[in-house]
């Protein structure tokens, strides 16, 4: 049996929680439907972790998984060689977005204050 069937599954699986990592970064940018200033929208979603990080990075091997499969595909080596290379780049991408997703948890959420200020009131900024 080759293992192309099985891949071919794992890459649909792939694009419906690629475009769900899409549509979640996106959602960021406009908190309960509004659009916010820039200086109240929280850093590290500028960093496109959803969009970028598990989304286009994890669609391109979702592509190359789906087109596997099929008469003699346990024998095209440079075939397999760039779903490998591409699995590791979605693999990346899936760990970008986790690390940045674990930074933000981290750092809590950017609040306002009453007073128009938004600032973060759960971040440690200390050295100590």
């Amino acid at each position: 049996m080759c293992t192309g069937k099985c891949s071919k599954c794992i890459g649909i699986t792939l694009l419906p929680l690629a475009a769900c990592a899409i549509v979640s970064n996106i959602l960021l940018y406009f908190p309960n439907g509004q659009v916010l200033q820039l200086s109240e929208i929280t850093d590290l979603v500028w960093f496109f972790h959803g969009i970028l990080g598990a989304g286009i990075l994890v669609i391109l091997p979702a592509f190359m998984m789906m087109g596997a499969g099929g008469a003699g595909c346990c024998a095209n080596r440079c075939g397999m060689l760039l779903s490998v290379v591409l699995s590791l780049l979605g693999f990346a991408g899936g760990a970008y977005c986790a690390v940045i997703s674990s930074l933000g948890l981290i750092g809590g959420p950017l609040c306002n204050t009453g007073d128009g200020e938004y600032l973060y009131p759960f971040r440690n900024d200390t050295l100590e």
